[in-house]
């Protein structure tokens, strides 16, 4: 009774926020990965751009940007789980 009342529609705003939240945890792992050395997909981008190697840099735009929208409609899908008037609202 309690996970279908309160926790339930508790979950949606957190999950939106989450969602939201993974653009900007994509954006940050290049300044990360370029601060602190790490290899990975931030260092290459930084790489690629100072060498203006642009195919690269289309090409990993595309793997972030795929992501944030997988991630996205992860989200929405989720939400629309949760909540009976997101539901109602995509099937008219």
């Amino acid at each position: 009774m309690l996970r279908r009342h309160i926790v339930r529609p508790a979950l949606i705003p957190a999950i939106t926020v989450l969602g939201i939240n993974v653009g900007l945890l994509i954006g940050a792992t290049v300044i990360v990965e370029n601060v602190f050395a790490i290899p990975g997909m931030g260092q290459l981008m930084i790489t690629a751009i100072t060498t203006r190697d642009y195919p690269t840099v289309v090409a990993v735009t595309l793997v972030f940007a795929v992501f944030v929208v997988l991630v996205n409609l992860a989200t929405d899908v989720l939400v629309a789980r949760l909540d009976p008037r997101a539901r109602a609202a995509m099937m008219s």
